[in-house]
This record gives structure tokens, sequence and C-alpha cells, in this order.
């Protein structure tokens, strides 16, 4: 039960920051790609494409640093079906590279977090496992 709240409260805490990092991190995207109008150049993506960078480098990063037990179900339940949807709509692999790379990005700092916390606080890492 404690690794279900945790899990949980990691997820719910990654879409409320991802949402509150969304306008910057897809302003930051779309100034270094120049491409966030979707073929409509009087709409504006660019909170929708911060949230999901945002949404799909925090949740592996939080379920890797700080989660329980069965993280790797959670990380495939709340971030394939993002994986998916693209895919659907017709997207290529070569324009998914962004999608593909952030949440492994995410997952390679959530392990180096991890292990700096168990090095440098083992008493903390102790008491949330």
């Amino acid at each position: 039960m404690k690794n279900l709240f945790r899990n949980f409260s990691c997820i719910v805490f990654s879409v409320f920051a991802a949402y509150l990092l969304s306008v910057n991190v897809g302003a930051l995207y779309c100034g270094v790609s120049g491409q966030c109008s979707a073929n409509f150049p009087s709409i504006g993506f660019t909170p929708y494409v911060g949230f999901v960078l945002s949404y799909l480098f925090l949740v592996p990063f939080l379920l890797f640093s700080l989660g329980g037990t069965g993280k790797y179900w959670w990380l495939a339940i709340f971030v394939l079906p993002i994986f998916i949807w693209p895919l659907y709509l017709g997207m290529t692999i070569t324009s998914l590279t962004g999608l593909i790379l952030v949440p492994i990005g995410g997952l390679l700092v959530g392990l180096i977090a991890r292990k700096a916390f168990n090095k440098f606080s083992p008493s903390f890492m102790s008491k949330i496992s």
C-alpha cells in the first residue's frame, strides 16, 4: 500500500509540475526546433508541446528516483499511451525522436539521482523504501 501511494503521488506531482512548466519548456523547445504550429500558423501549440515533454521527462525521473516497486508497470501504463497516440496519427519514427529521447533522459537522470540519494543520504532513502 505504501508503494502504491508513493508511485501514485509521483504521477500526480509529475502532472502538476508538467502543467506549471509547460509554457517555459514549450517555448524552449519551439525556439530550438522552430516547429510548434502544426501547419496552422495562427494557432500556437507551445503550451501543449511543453506539457507533453515535461510530463514525459518528469514521470520517469520521479518514478526512478523516488518510486517504489512496480515502477516499470507504472511507467508503461502512464507513458506508453503518449507514444501510441502519435503513431496512430501517422507520425514517422524520425519525427518522434524528441518524444523518445526525453523519457530516456528522465530515466537516466532519475537513476543518477537515486544513486546520489543512496550515497549522500542513506537515511533518507531507507525511510522512503
